[in-house]
């Protein structure tokens, strides 16, 4: 509040709290429990807002007794979907001899990296190989980086599109190409 200096807790219509389990480890560290105030000022929160959406996979009964004891019983609601695509969590060099497996036998990959340098890693081991390659970075010219359009039309035509982080929110390549890598 201006006037008087004290703080005014907001009242919000959706607080949408992801990772809730964190939320409570979070609820007994030392910040939270050494200052009151912060942790009624999350309680205050949760307790104002008009529709409350708590989300983690994870949900425990923690979780549960806290927000029941707010006032907040959670509606539990179980998302048992499973997407057709399989996921593999396989060591680096795992991957890397997958990737060029697939980049061997003619599949078109698209290949996410965690940075330029092992965008540039993959994208020689596939030019290596003959394989016709593109690296999009952060170094890549704007327009090029944010037009989906060309980003698709490349996954198209490669064998290996290597991007680090520069694609647009919503850009999806996995309908173009016959793989999918992540490279962290």
């Amino acid at each position: 509040d201006a006037k008087t200096g004290r703080w005014v807790s907001p009242t919000y219509g959706v607080a949408l709290v992801d990772e809730a389990e964190v939320m409570m480890l979070f609820r007994a560290s030392h910040m939270m429990v050494s200052d009151p105030a912060n942790r009624r000022l999350c309680d205050k929160i949760l307790q104002s807002a008009e529709r409350l959406c708590i989300l983690d996979a994870d949900f425990g009964q923690n979780t549960h007794e806290y927000l029941t004891a707010l006032g907040r019983p959670p509606h539990v609601v179980i998302n048992d979907y499973r997407h057709e695509r399989q996921f593999h969590f396989v060591n680096r060099v795992a991957l890397l001899r997958e990737l060029m497996r697939a980049v061997e036998a003619g599949e078109s990959v698209v290949v996410a990296c965690a940075g330029k340098n092992a965008c540039s890693l993959v994208a020689k081991a596939a030019q290596a190989l003959g394989a016709p390659v593109s690296v999009v970075t952060g170094m890549t010219s704007e327009r090029v980086r944010l037009d989906n359009a060309k980003l698709k039309d490349k996954a198209r035509k490669l064998r290996l599109l290597a991007i680090n982080g520069v694609a647009q929110v919503g850009v999806s390549l996995e309908n173009h190409v016959d793989r999918v890598f992540v490279l962290y």
